[in-house]
């Protein structure tokens, strides 16, 4: 008979459809639905006119901006050109679109939209509809608009970063100010006033401006309460319309994070005094900031002050956080009374977790822990039952010990216990994985976390670390990579910013630009300054890398280009003078007239970037490079001469074979205010080797030396004597010999290999060098050996010169 199951598996294959069976333990998680009852469509060939198919040409993404963002960037760019910026009423859609978008999906603003943002609302505060003479048009934005920028900028983005919201904090306080101005002009209920105090206490408090939140909250309630009494407390209730629960909990929480204990205490007692403000929560509070600060006393006042209050529903809360305050700081005998005291109450599901982890905390095994749980299920007779979260709260307190094998054993424990393991378990169980480098391990935990409901994307910071890791790791293939990179985009998460580094260098690398496009133009323009700096830096580390070639370089230069273009100067530089070492001077000058092209005047080049511009063009001698940049040198009206900058053109030139020119830069420096440095007259010594007549300069420039008395070291008589038997004949070098002999009698020290070795490599022609060699060789044998040591080159027409470093800086 013939198996049913081989004729199904040969119909989907010949139907080109996955073959997907209910008990499959290893079922792709995101294969499609397989319609079993459509008439299968089998593949045919076309054939194009050279007898091939061809796949499609693949789109880039276009660029995933918030709307209503680019209209506010150009704004801005206007601005700062001192261009005609765009109509108020194209800004004042655009504010509002972003607005809109932004508090529909609960985005955080991050700081380049938030400055954006910033300059579109005082623009358009000062720009008014009406035309008429004489008469103040209508505001563009309408009280519902600020209202509407103002929820939204109460999301804030996380982690907070280190310049503390800056830009956040000066959008809130111009909202709220504009605000309360218009609030005043429009009657409308008391009850509106924390609305909008609320969330200026929000930003301030996260921004570490706490004081100033409870300055404003203050003042506002001093105000409303001198203008109408019955209006401060016209609440429910008679409750304040100010100092609300929210707004106070809010200044508490900021003032704990910021440890600032004196105004702490001062809202705990401003809530003890307001009898609609009494509530047991800041004890919590209380207890939770002095329990993280370390403070047995304080710790110990405020739970002996909460534990006695009856109904209190974060109890199991305080528990866990003295608990642990307990066995950090080895206060065992305390928590031994609290765990006595929980005991002794009505024994409750959340006690029995918190008396579990003090017996894990004390040193009792997985065993022991077991036998506990049994005796305990027993004791209730079954009504408290250890669960997933019994579990989930030893593993936690496993991996805040750095113990994986733990963790690992509680996680076995309850399996045993037939306890399944939920969503928060497998995200722990990656957690402590990827800690100890157990990257197969975290995919197995990973898949299957696959299975189960996470609601708030808890799993994406773990999922991030998973990828990084992987393509860190050099140990699996790009298909299993980007299987989980997919399903990421397949949920239209945001990317960290270091899983797009590392993704983009892992696509660099295998020549797929446009993935790296792609995945920059989705997360890119969503970032943070301080994000996008740090991806930027990924970009120009891997530019800036020797061991990359040089068209990896270049695509990852051409990336950083188009996508960031707040890249400074100083980077820019870095990574011209990077090709300039890769002796790519086409590519080096072409960055360096993307600095004269840029709109920023903190972008375009300055006298160091032309110099260093000028000494990379001597590096590789390109004639081209040193006209086009000379020649933008001479309209660039923001350059002032300097010497340093003639040096650097006389190093240009002398490099790329045109000695002449460059002894004119000589007598540029030689007239000006500035005047020669040591630096300049060993680069006009060396253009005077090959230059026509040179030895005639030369001995002009050396004869001024003495004359004006300057200092000379040895360096400054290899160049000179090196200019004289490079430019001269043999006349010239057998002078030169006579004056090295006597140089112990005129500059009171001996010759050295450097001097011999200079002259030597100025010589021209191999007879001149075999008769230099030669006299080496009878007068200074110990010299020369040094230098055959160091080593020697020769040259296309049989030239010889040793490996001395003669190079000048400018």
């Amino acid at each position: 008979m013939r198996s049913h199951l081989t004729r199904l598996v040969f119909r989907h294959m010949l139907a080109n459809q996955p073959i997907i069976h209910r008990d499959c333990l290893h079922r792709a998680s995101r294969i499609r639905p397989v319609r079993q009852h459509v008439a299968p469509t089998y593949p045919f060939q076309r054939r194009s006119i050279f007898g091939f198919s061809r796949k499609p040409e693949r789109r880039m993404k276009s660029a995933d901006i918030a709307p209503g963002f680019e209209k506010m960037a150009e704004l801005g760019k206007m601005l700062y050109l001192g261009a005609r910026p765009p109509p108020p009423s194209e800004v004042a859609a655009a504010f509002r679109d972003f607005m809109r978008y932004k508090r529909k999906r609960k985005e955080p603003l991050e700081d380049i939209q938030t400055a954006s943002v910033l300059k579109a609302f005082n623009y358009l505060k000062t720009a008014r509809q009406g035309n008429e003479v004489g008469k103040e048009g209508e505001p563009h934005l309408s009280f519902g608009d600020l209202l509407l920028a103002r929820d939204a900028v109460t999301s804030l983005p996380l982690p907070i970063p280190k310049d503390r919201l800056g830009a956040h904090k000066n959008l809130a306080r111009a909202l709220y100010a504009e605000i309360v101005a218009r609030r005043k002009l429009i009657p409308l209920p008391a009850q509106h006033l924390d609305d909008d105090v609320w969330p200026l206490a929000i930003v301030l408090c996260n921004a570490g401006e706490s004081l100033e939140a409870w300055q404003t909250v203050e003042g506002l309630q001093k105000d409303v309460t001198q203008s109408s009494p019955a209006k401060a407390f016209s609440g429910r209730n008679g409750e304040s319309t100010v100092l609300t629960h929210r707004t106070m909990n809010t200044l508490l929480g900021g003032f704990a994070r910021e440890g600032n204990e004196e105004e702490f205490l001062r809202i705990i007692r401003l809530m003890e005094a307001h009898s609609d403000l009494t509530s047991s929560g800041y004890y919590v509070v209380a207890v939770h900031f002095y329990a993280h600060r370390d403070d047995f006393e304080n710790t110990k006042l405020w739970y002996d002050r909460i534990k006695n209050v009856r109904g209190l529903t974060r109890m199991s809360d305080v528990y866990e956080v003295v608990v642990d305050f307990c066995l950090r700081n080895n206060h065992i005998e305390w928590g031994q009374s609290i765990i006595r005291t929980t005991i002794e109450r009505k024994p409750k599901k959340s006690s029995m977790d918190i008396i579990l982890e003090w017996a894990a905390g004390t040193g009792k095994g997985v065993e022991e822990i077991d036998r506990m749980i049994n005796v305990m299920e027993r004791e209730t007779s079954g009504d408290i039952r250890a669960d997933v979260v019994t579990i989930n709260r030893l593993v936690k307190f496993a991996i805040s010990r750095k113990n994986s094998y733990l963790a690992e054993r509680y996680i076995a424990l309850g399996e045993k216990r037939g306890i399944r393991p939920n969503a928060t378990t497998y995200l722990m169980q990656m957690d402590y994985r990827l800690s100890v480098g157990d990257l197969d391990g975290a995919r197995a935990a990973h898949g299957k976390l696959q299975a189960e409901e996470i609601l708030n994307n808890e799993d994406i910071p773990l999922t991030n670390r998973l990828i990084r890791a992987m393509v860190s790791s050099k140990r699996y293939d790009i298909d299993v990579i980007m299987a989980i990179v997919e399903d990421l985009n397949a949920r239209k998460t945001r990317f960290e910013p270091a899983t797009v580094s590392a993704l983009s260098l892992l696509h660099i690398q295998r020549d797929e630009l446009i993935d790296v496009i792609d995945l920059l133009q989705t997360h890119a323009y969503h970032y943070s300054s301080e994000a996008r700096g740090l991806v930027r830096e990924v970009f120009i580390n891997y530019c800036l890398d020797h061991n990359n070639s040089v068209s990896k370089a270049w695509d990852t230069y051409t990336i950083i280009s188009q996508f960031f273009d707040e890249s400074d100067r100083e980077d820019r530089t870095k990574i011209m003078e990077s090709f300039f070492a890769r002796r790519r001077a086409d590519m080096a000058v072409h960055i360096f007239n993307g600095m004269r092209q840029h709109a920023r005047a903190d972008t375009r080049p300055t006298v160091d970037t032309y110099i260093s511009c000028l000494s990379g063009i001597a590096q590789t001698a390109d004639e081209e490079a040193l006209e086009q940049v000379h020649n933008q040198l001479r309209v660039d009206f923001r350059i002032e001469p300097s010497t340093r900058l003639n040096n650097a053109l006389m190093l240009a030139y002398n490099a790329c074979g045109d000695p002449s020119q460059s002894l004119s830069f000589w007598e540029s420096i030689v007239r000006s205010r500035e005047g020669p440095t040591y630096e300049s007259i060993h680069i006009a010594f060396h253009a005077c080797e090959r230059a026509p007549f040179g030895e005639r300069t030369a001995r002009k420039i050396w004869s001024r030396l003495r004359r004006m008395e300057v200092e000379i070291d040895s360096s400054m008589w290899a160049s000179y004597l090196a200019s004289l038997v490079g430019s001269g004949d043999y006349e010239t070098m057998a002078e030169c010999m006579q004056t090295v002999e006597g140089l112990k009698a005129e500059a009171g020290f001996k010759p050295d290999s450097f001097i011999l070795g200079s002259m030597f490599n100025a010589t021209s022609g191999k007879g001149k060098q075999d008769e230099f060699e030669k006299w080496v060789r009878e007068k200074y044998p110990d010299e020369w050996k040094e230098l055959e040591k160091i080593g020697m080159v020769t040259g296309r027409y049989g030239a010889r010169t040793f490996k001395i470093d003669r190079s000048v800086s400018p």
